[in-house]
């Protein structure tokens, strides 16, 4: 499958550190207390947290490298805030 864009379409992303740093084994960080909310069985059970946990996320943290080179790939040239 190919995609095509308009010559000044310009691709980019966000992203929110504790959600997408963890995935890969060792990289974990049960030390926040966002870990500690995500883990609470009783916010899981009423639904106040999805239920996804970040141990189980893209694991940006050691895959930064192979994320950045991908962005490349799909034509995002131009970084704010920092690269």
């Amino acid at each position: 499958m190919t995609l095509s864009f308009p010559k000044n379409f310009r691709f980019g992303w966000s992203q929110a550190g504790f959600q997408h740093e963890m995935g890969v084994p060792g990289d974990e960080d049960p030390n926040s207390d966002w870990w500690v909310w995500v883990h609470d069985w009783d916010n899981i059970m009423s639904g106040l947290v999805s239920g996804d946990l970040p141990e189980n996320g893209p694991g940006y943290w050691s895959l930064y490298r192979v994320f950045h080179d991908n962005a490349v790939r799909m034509g995002a040239r131009h970084c704010q805030d920092q690269c």
